[in-house]
């Protein structure tokens, strides 16, 4: 099992928004995340589905990154455990309710770098927005199983 971990790409500002439940990608953001998934797109297989936070920037995040690395053949779907307070744990749940071989999740910071070292047996990551990870589950899908194969910053694809 493949589970790719990614923070939303970078978004504006609560207070443009008016809120921050309501952020959106700004224009870099949506550029980074669409690099990403170009840059996937010709170097690996796309997920079998993309689970996201129901938050906008993540919804957004999600969409992007399913019709660039995808090719808008993936399917995303909004998962309140990967909204804000997200842990491995219902990550875990989430998979193991799947028969997938790969999954993306897109989520927020700091449950994105909290999540991500447990799934590895490790202390929690510091994770900056467009951020994406790829970890590997050789066996049981349990926390602390995983081994990081992949992380990629959205500084190599702006």
């Amino acid at each position: 099992m493949q589970l790719w971990l990614m923070r939303h790409g970078e978004a504006v500002d609560a207070d443009e928004a008016g809120s921050d439940s309501a952020r959106w990608l700004s224009d870099w953001g949506r550029n980074q995340v669409a690099s990403l998934g170009a840059w996937l797109a010709a170097r690996a297989p796309a997920p079998d589905v993309i689970l996201h936070s129901p938050l906008a920037r993540t919804t957004e995040t999600a969409a992007i990154l399913g019709a660039n690395w995808g090719r808008g053949e993936v399917t995303s779907e909004s998962v309140d455990a990967l909204g804000p307070g997200m842990r491995a744990s219902q990550v875990l749940r989430l998979l193991s309710s799947r028969p997938v071989e790969s999954a993306v999740c897109v989520g927020h910071q700091p449950d994105v770098g909290i999540t991500l070292g447990e799934l590895v047996g490790s202390s929690r990551l510091a994770i900056s927005p467009g951020t994406i990870a790829c970890i590997e589950f050789r066996g049981p899908i349990v926390i602390g199983g995983g081994a990081l194969v992949g992380l990629l910053s959205p500084d190599w694809f702006g």
